[in-house]
């Protein structure tokens, strides 16, 4: 539910190529990666987010899944979240609730 709600009134972005950037470039403050995102996808916003302080969270589901939580109709194997200061914040404390933040 608060996974839909970012999306809903936040600023987000779908896609690898997009987190990729958003990750290089340090512009977001929260990435979800799928359970079956690419290696080598996931090593480089593992790698960028660590460099530029942003939180990784590894989403347990598939594609599919975190697409469906996103109450979109298609496979989300990466999901950005820039600043909403408020819905941001609700996402991570229950993130760190079930404590899958790296």
């Amino acid at each position: 539910k608060k996974i839909r709600m970012c999306v809903e009134t936040g600023k987000v972005k779908f896609g690898e190529r997009d987190a990729v950037k958003s990750s290089l470039l340090g512009n977001t403050k929260l990435i979800i990666l799928c359970s079956n995102c690419k290696p080598e996808v996931k090593g480089d916003i593992e790698h960028n987010a660590k460099l530029s302080n942003i939180q990784v969270y590894h989403y347990d589901g598939n594609g599919y899944e975190l697409g469906s939580a996103c109450g979109v109709p298609y496979v989300v194997s990466v999901l950005a979240v820039d600043d909403d200061p408020g819905h941001l914040a609700a996402l991570k404390t229950v993130i760190k609730s079930w404590g899958y933040l790296v």
